[in-house]
């Protein structure tokens, strides 16, 4: 009897499906312990088919119970998620409400929408972020090869993430956490005037009255602001003011003017 038509036929009795039937056959053809003894090869071919279809079963209610585990804990996660977040967090975009985001960035709008469901993820996963009122693209600050958004927390934490941090799920940092301190801030502002001023070594600055320094809430924006007197490039004294604004993980910008 040829062993091509034994395996057919063993597998064939056994099995409840095609695909069964074929993996089957593939598994018994490497199988040569029932070639021994012709008196009982089908034998031996049943009892090997029954054992291997028996191991299939088992394997596939194996994936099965996983996969039903998997999609049990993603339910369950979405929910959390979901629980953590105010109903408008993820309101999509809408053409005719945002007409300068669609004219620039329509054609990555389902890619934004998803950066901006797993920006808000990545703000809770990080634990930094207690509740999710408000995610947004930064329009004004993105490219369309270069996306970046925003993220506003019932504790008054801003978080900030590019698509680069969003495909690679890297660190989470809040504003505050990437802000300047205040000491730094001044120092730097005061620097900065002196840099700018044509006669640096001769430069006022009113440090008692004419000076203050603020960090805004949420944006953690450090808004230095300092009166000073200095000479002009004639060699004339002339008041001003300056205003430093010094943005979360980013240098700081300088503003002059007479007062």
């Amino acid at each position: 009897m040829l062993l091509t038509s034994i395996d057919n036929t063993v597998c064939e009795a056994l099995a409840s499906d095609a695909k069964k039937v074929v993996s089957c056959f593939r598994d018994l053809k490497f199988n040569t312990a029932c070639r021994n003894d012709p008196k009982t090869e089908l034998e031996c071919y049943r009892q090997a088919a029954s054992k291997i279809l028996v191991e299939q079963e088992a394997q596939e209610n194996a994936q099965q119970q996983a996969d039903t585990a998997a999609k049990e804990l993603a339910e369950k996660k979405a929910y959390s998620y979901r629980s953590r977040m105010s109903p408008g967090a993820l309101s999509p975009y809408r053409k005719e409400a945002y007409p300068k985001l669609f004219a620039e960035f329509g054609s990555r709008i389902n890619e934004i929408e998803n950066f901006k469901k797993k920006a808000a993820e990545m703000a809770l996963d990080s634990g930094k972020c207690d509740f999710v009122e408000y995610v947004d693209m930064s329009i004004e600050n993105s490219t369309l090869e270069h996306l970046k958004f925003w993220v506003d927390c019932s504790n008054k934490q801003r978080i900030r993430l590019d698509e680069n941090q969003l495909k690679s799920s890297g660190k989470v940092l809040t504003e505050a956490e990437k802000s300047w301190s205040e000491a730094d801030a001044l120092s730097t502002c005061q620097n900065a005037i002196k840099n700018n001023a044509s006669f640096p070594s001769v430069v006022d600055m009113h440090s008692l009255t004419g000076t203050s320094v603020r960090k805004a809430d949420i944006t953690n924006y450090v808004i230095v602001n300092i009166d000073f007197d200095a000479k002009n490039g004639l060699g004339m004294e002339l008041p001003y003011k300056a205003e430093c604004v010094f943005a979360p993980g980013e240098q700081g910008a300088l503003n002059i003017l007479q007062r």
